[in-house]
């Protein structure tokens, strides 16, 4: 932080290489539990980062060498020589992307203690093997509680809802949501549907369902005896 590091950290992150991402994520994990470090890495455009990673639209590249042995990123953060020998198989591949988009996952938990950083959080990200849903869901939590208007007893069904209330406030230890990512593997296809959903009516920034005169009709909030609710 002394030296201005923050942003050189965040230029590596548009490095190629899955390793190298994963060693500068959970860097990024530990500097931003200082508040200010954490402000500044929003400021530095680092939160659009992790979430555009976490999305899983990038070409990412992965070898069997140590994070030691990579070559060094030049100013524009990408990887001025990678030599690929001993190709990784699908499956590990695939291994070392999950830990990846959990390491992702982490950070952006990190974050969020700030109000202002979960609120863009929730605004320009879709958050999307059991250690990275434990680590997604614990974002969620996080996001919920510091983002209030997040309506999450209408994302799990009841019983699912249940366990996620009952693991508590801020609860780091990944192993403490084990038993609801089991039971959330366990749903039918209908369920998964639904939860789907869910998960896209709570979207901040989704168009409006319909117009009424000058109103853009944006949720639907309950009904009760005697009529509806919207956001509108």
């Amino acid at each position: 932080k002394m030296y201005e590091g923050v942003p050189v950290l965040l230029s590596l992150l548009h490095s190629d290489h899955i390793k190298l991402l994963w060693s500068i994520v959970w860097i990024l994990v530990q500097v931003c539990e200082d508040p200010e470090t954490s402000v500044e890495i929003r400021i530095w455009g680092g939160i659009k980062q992790l979430l555009h990673i976490l999305q899983g639209e990038r070409n990412l590249v992965s070898d069997r060498s140590s994070v030691g042995t990579l070559s060094s990123a030049n100013a524009a953060g990408r990887i001025q020589h990678i030599h690929l020998s001993d190709d990784l198989s699908p499956d590990e591949m695939q291994e070392n992307t999950f830990l990846l988009q959990a390491a992702c996952c982490a950070a952006i938990t990190e974050l969020v203690l700030n109000e202002t950083n979960a609120y863009q959080v929730v605004q320009v990200g879709r958050l999307h093997s059991v250690n990275l849903c434990c680590r997604l869901i614990a974002t969620v939590y996080t996001v919920s509680k510091i983002y209030q208007n997040l309506n999450l007893c209408r994302l799990f069904p009841t019983d699912l809802f249940e366990i996620f209330i009952d693991i508590g406030h801020y609860v780091r230890d990944i192993s403490a949501y084990e038993e609801l990512v089991s039971k959330l593997n366990l749903l039918k296809e209908d369920e998964l549907k639904q939860m789907a959903e869910s998960i896209e009516n709570m979207n901040q920034i989704k168009a409006p369902t319909k117009h009424i005169g000058n109103y853009a009709i944006l949720e639907h909030l309950g009904s009760g005896a005697f009529g509806s609710v919207y956001k509108v």
